[in-house]
């Protein structure tokens, strides 16, 4: 339900030319957990289990797109 609001949105703010294309941001955050699918030695955590979550904004701040990978995936291999 949440990505198709989310997709519905970034429609609508499209169309009304409302998402700024000129720059974006990549930025991420590490969480502890103890399993699941995305789940990874955390380098920065004493090597402790965890998630990462990957956000893309646009110029204004706009999420464009969110992502979940293991603790150790790097920022750069999520922006290629």
């Amino acid at each position: 339900m949440w990505r198709r609001l989310h997709q519905v949105l970034l429609d609508r703010l499209g169309k009304a030319e409302g998402i700024d294309w000129e720059r974006a941001s990549l930025d991420s955050a590490s969480v502890q957990t103890k399993g699941g699918e995305a789940v990874g030695r955390n380098p920065t955590d004493r090597g402790k289990q965890g998630s990462k979550r990957h956000i893309v904004a646009d110029g204004d701040g706009v999420p464009l797109t969110i992502a979940l990978t293991a603790a150790n995936v790097h920022d750069s291999k999520m922006f290629e």
